[in-house]
C-alpha cells in the first residue's frame, strides 16, 4: 500500500503543469478584454460629445473645415481625459451625413451628423502568449455615433 502512494506523490504537480497555460490565457484574456472595453467606452463616449457639440452648436459663417477642428478639439479633450492620446486616434466628422444633403460640410437642420472614431488597441500579455495567431499585435477598436442636427 506504502508503495501506491509513492508512485502518486508528483500526480497533483503534473496536473498543474498541464492546466496551468490555459489558466494563464484565460486569466490574461480576460484582462486584455477588460481593457479593450473600457477603450470602447472612452471612445464612444468622446464620439458621443463631438456628435453633439456638432448637433447643437450654430455654424453660420465657419467653413466646414473650422468646423471639424472645432469638434475635432471636444473629441481630443474628451479622450485626453481618460487618458487616451487622441493622436493616434482617427475622426471622422461629417456635419451633414444623408443622401438628401446639399453638402456634406454643411450643418442642415433635421439631417443627421455623424461622428466615427478608430483608435489601435495593442495588444499586451495575450499577443505573447498567441503570437501565432495574431501577427501583428493590435486591433482596431471602431464607434460610430450619429445625431440629429438641432
Amino acid at each position: 500500500m506504502r508503495s501506491q502512494l509513492r508512485v502518486r506523490r508528483g500526480q497533483g504537480l503534473v496536473e498543474f503543469v498541464l492546466i496551468m497555460p490555459i489558466l494563464l490565457l484565460l486569466f490574461f484574456g480576460i484582462i486584455e478584454f477588460a481593457r479593450a472595453w473600457n477603450i470602447r467606452h472612452v471612445i464612444t463616449d468622446a464620439a458621443r460629445e463631438g456628435a453633439r457639440n456638432l448637433a447643437v452648436a450654430k455654424w453660420q459663417g465657419m467653413t466646414g473645415t473650422e468646423v471639424r477642428d472645432s469638434v475635432g478639439a471636444v473629441v481630443g479633450r474628451a479622450m485626453t481625459a481618460s487618458h487616451l492620446d487622441a493622436a493616434d486616434a482617427t475622426v471622422e466628422i461629417f456635419p451633414c451625413d444623408d443622401p438628401t444633403c446639399q453638402s456634406p460640410d454643411l450643418h442642415e437642420r433635421g439631417l443627421p451628423a455623424r461622428v466615427t472614431i478608430t483608435y489601435p488597441y495593442e495588444l499586451g500579455l495575450v499577443r505573447i502568449l498567441l503570437g501565432w495567431a495574431i501577427q501583428d499585435g493590435h486591433v482596431d477598436i471602431n464607434t460610430t455615433f450619429v445625431m440629429r442636427n438641432e
